[in-house]
């Protein structure tokens, strides 16, 4: 297993971000907690790609009994160590998180939230519903009940944020609810947080440092910090909390409804919002996002977010290479890889995969910038899997290469090509350029893949050459 895992990781990211904006299936639900005044990550839906460890708290549970699915209904359920509302929660499962159980006993079953970061524990089934919950059954669940129902109304409305917490209309219904029932300071943080949806900027909160995200394909991850030494790694000191899906403990950047600034290709592109943080695996730093005002297509959101304005910008977009130049990268990536070593057959294995190959195989071409008015400059990547020549089974080869400009065209400025196999397997894609710190010089944007992790990198030439100078985010298992 080499980069099959690290894909399925990006592909669950990617779908599980893609779900949050979407609804599907219907419910019938029952009461459970309110909504925490810091609001719960949206829905993390499962995918049957997601499988369980062999961890304590991330073991399948082996029963006797059907099997059944349900979904959480109420706000959020806590997944415990025991069956028994004192013992300690593993996981709180935000609302419409799958889970799957067999024997029910004293009402409470051991279950299995496969798409909530394979989280195994013991929870009560009152909590959970046959069918997922969605927006518009809420909202029909909320109209039906009398205006004199205050309580009532506002259970369903607390549902109706915590599962579209970036949603006009279930904000409308909270106010709604909250105005008739008389909570005057709910009311208030309710019509302050619908004020920051509708009215939506950027802002820093306190202590908190110039923040660079890297985003894939709909999804955020902290990358690296800007501070009086300039462009630093991101260390986040809270570390893993003990119970995952805590709102308390969610980082302000994951914070759904919190919007930051995007750039992609050097340029401006402008800003998104946090749907919450999702969790595809034991250890994950990534969160949902999408465009302010919304897109069609959420799968293009890539490049970087910030917390703060980038100073340096492109006007132009950087145009893809062309046929000629690829050619050219591809005869830089196949000397590149004979030097190391590799046979005639293996490099054309590398550079056309048969169709048996991993997503993502083969040789990948972007352009970039040297800076806001530099060079144009050319990035090739190759990733594949061939079969081992010292042992059985295969080793990863990755090459990453970059051409800049010279007297006689293009030249090759950064060469690697790396081979390593088993839980040493790993290799790097491109993923966007940007000039981070404001220096003038465009950092390069990696992302990469490892035998059960995937993380991102910021690389910057410094004084000719090319170095990784911050690395983070992503995660594994």
């Amino acid at each position: 297993m080499t980069r099959a895992w690290a894909f399925g990781w990006i592909l669950l990211a990617m779908a599980m971000a893609m779900a949050m904006a979407t609804e599907t299936g219907a419910t019938g639900l029952s009461k459970g907690d309110p909504l925490p005044a810091t609001g719960t990550p949206p829905v993390a839906p499962v995918l049957a790609s997601t499988a369980p460890d062999a961890g304590a708290t991330s073991t399948r549970p082996a029963t006797q009994c059907p099997e059944e699915r349900r979904y959480v209904a109420v706000t959020s359920a806590a997944l415990r160590d025991r069956p028994d509302a004192a013992s300690p929660a593993r996981a709180m499962l935000p609302i419409g998180t799958e889970v799957a159980f067999g024997c029910v006993e004293n009402g409470w079953a051991r279950a299995w939230a496969p798409g909530f970061a394979g989280m195994v524990g013991s929870i009560r089934v009152d909590l959970l519903a046959t069918r997922r919950p969605t927006l518009a059954l809420l909202e029909k669940e909320f109209a039906a009940l009398p205006e004199a129902d205050a309580a009532g109304r506002r259970t369903i409305a607390e549902r109706a944020v915590a599962l579209a917490p970036t949603q006009d209309s279930t904000f409308a219904m909270l106010i709604d609810a909250l105005r008739r029932g008389g909570d005057e300071a709910a009311l208030r943080a309710a019509t302050r947080r619908r004020d920051e949806l509708l009215h939506p900027r950027v802002v820093q909160v306190p202590g908190e440092p110039r923040l660079i995200l890297a985003m894939s394909d709909g999804t955020i991850s902290p990358l690296a910090s800007i501070g009086p030494g300039g462009l630093s790694e991101w260390k986040d000191a809270a570390g893993s909390p003990r119970t995952k899906g805590l709102p308390a403990d969610v980082p302000s950047y994951f914070r759904p409804g919190r919007v930051l600034y995007h750039y992609a290709g050097g340029r401006a592109d402008g800003m998104v919002r946090v749907l919450g943080k999702i969790e595809p695996t034991c250890d994950s730093q990534i969160a949902a996002v999408e465009a302010v005002p919304p897109r069609e297509d959420r799968s293009g959101l890539s490049g970087v977010a910030t917390n703060f304005p980038l100073g340096r910008l492109q006007a132009e977009a950087t145009p893809a290479p062309d046929v000629r130049e690829k050619k050219q990268l591809d005869a830089f990536l196949r000397k590149a890889m004979a030097r190391k070593g590799l046979s005639r057959s293996a490099i054309e294995r590398a550079m056309a995969p048969g169709p048996g190959a991993e997503p993502g195989s083969g040789p990948e071409y972007a352009s970039a910038r040297t800076g806001v008015r530099g060079s144009r400059m050319l990035v090739a990547t190759v990733r594949a899997d061939l079969p081992s020549s010292g042992q059985d089974g295969e080793e990863t080869v990755s090459v990453v290469l970059i051409a800049e400009p010279s007297r006689d065209g293009l030249a090759v400025s950064y060469a690697s090509v790396e081979k390593n196999g088993g839980d040493m397997a790993s290799s790097r894609t491109f993923l966007d350029y940007m000039d981070l710190d404001g220096d003038g010089e465009s950092e390069l944007l990696f992302i990469g893949l490892g035998y059960e992790s995937v993380w991102y990198e910021a690389w910057s030439k410094r004084r000719g050459h090319w170095k990784v100078v911050a690395s983070g985010g992503g995660g594994g298992c």
